[in-house]
């Protein structure tokens, strides 16, 4: 026959009360986050020069204005 499995709670460590005799935890205000600055700046740039790109340049498939019509016509009638 199988043995039953006796389940353990986990225990928490005890909760420790506030102490007015540590000392406080400093937090270092000076740390910069990994996209700040630079990567930042050249990101958006990427971004704004692809979305520019992508704008203006003209889709070489003719396939994509023959859908747009089909549905313009579509929904019109």
């Amino acid at each position: 026959m199988a043995k039953k499995i006796k389940h353990r709670k986990k225990r928490l460590p005890p909760i420790q009360e506030e102490n007015d005799s540590a000392p406080p935890i400093e937090l270092n205000e000076n740390v910069k986050g990994a996209f700040s600055g630079w990567p930042m700046i050249i990101g958006w740039l990427a971004m704004l020069i692809f979305t520019f790109h992508a704008c203006t340049h003209m889709v070489a498939a003719g396939d994509t204005w023959v859908a747009m019509a089909c549905g313009r016509h579509f929904v019109n009638h």
